[in-house]
């Protein structure tokens, strides 16, 4: 770490614009599975971050099990028809290659973090929640709201790449 950073990274001495840059620093990640996102929010938790998005991990964990839950329960939302092989030609390919997605997107209300949260909670939901994806006798909703019918495989791939977005706007300390 530069000295430059080595000023900005603690106390409360900094200024709003100063804290602005500090959390405009998003990462690259890329996950190799739905494991290394439980290790990765393992980490995080265990060794603090710096946030460079709207949400912390709490919030990030509470998007991500809503997320999760489509891959069980019947949606709250569908895209309509003809937009889903449109959404699925652009999307799926993205996912398959973890080409990071652009920061700025603003989740449907039935997917924004509830109020509220507690940490050890949504981390505990998050690992229920990945090891029911990842169980192969569990049942999973053959289509997903925004991209048609999905497989266990397509559903990984998806919530995988899914998590590693949010998960970029944290930075381990």
């Amino acid at each position: 770490m530069s000295s430059f950073d080595e000023g900005r990274s603690g106390g409360k001495d900094h200024s709003a614009a100063d804290a602005q840059l500090e959390r405009a620093k998003r990462r690259r990640l890329k996950l190799n599975g739905l494991q290394e996102a439980i290790a990765e929010v393992e980490r995080l938790d265990a060794g603090g971050y710096r946030q460079a998005g709207s949400w912390g991990l709490a919030g990030n964990l509470s998007h991500l099990n809503k997320s999760l839950n489509l891959c069980f329960e019947p949606f709250p939302f569908i895209t309509p028809a003809p937009i889903r092989p449109i959404m699925r030609a652009v999307m799926v390919p993205l996912m398959k290659r973890c080409v990071q997605f652009p920061a700025g997107f603003k989740a449907p209300p039935p997917l924004q973090p509830a109020e509220d949260l507690e940490l050890a909670a949504e981390i505990a939901e998050f690992k229920r929640l990945v090891g029911a994806v990842l169980n192969p006798d569990s049942q999973l909703q053959p289509n997903h709201p925004l991209l048609g019918k999905f497989n266990r495989e397509q559903w990984i791939i998806m919530q995988t790449w899914h998590a590693a977005h949010h998960l970029s706007f944290l930075v381990p300390k």
